[in-house]
């Protein structure tokens, strides 16, 4: 029951605040907790990096875009599929020193995941929360 109405409160505060930085702060700590209660981080990071790997060489500068289809990949990280907030949008930042997948939440401007090697660094002037080395949660 306490879980229900501190749930309850956050959705209220959400609806309530609208794009406040405290209305973003707390979809960025939900976001992150559905992600560690469901995905794998190994998986995660192995299926970016994989992708990187395979992808990147078709991108000479820059990002590409990716949508459904990732989603229905035999490799795609089982527990990503139970993140209710994710979307379609995952894109493939190549071209640099460090590649990276980013993988977006439904909301526009909301938080999303971003995915590199171990030794990959998130460098932006954004919000970050890192999960594991190569793996970060970010607030716009």
């Amino acid at each position: 029951m306490g879980f229900l109405a501190t749930l309850l409160c956050i959705v209220a505060l959400l609806l309530w605040c609208g794009r406040s930085p405290l209305s973003a702060w707390v979809e960025l700590k939900i976001f992150e907790h559905q992600m560690k209660v469901n995905v794998d981080p190994m998986e995660l990071q192995h299926w970016a990096t994989n992708l990187i790997a395979k992808r990147s060489g078709q991108i000479r500068q820059g990002v590409q875009s990716y949508g459904k289809d990732f989603h229905d990949s035999p490799n795609f990280p089982s527990g990503l599929k139970k993140v209710g907030w994710l979307k379609d949008g995952i894109e493939l930042y190549a071209g640099g020193a460090d590649p990276s997948v980013a993988i977006f939440t439904l909301t526009k401007g909301g938080p999303f995941v971003v995915v590199g090697a171990p030794s990959f660094v998130y460098s932006n002037t954004m919000m970050f929360i890192l999960w594991k080395p190569g793996i970060y949660f970010v607030e716009q």
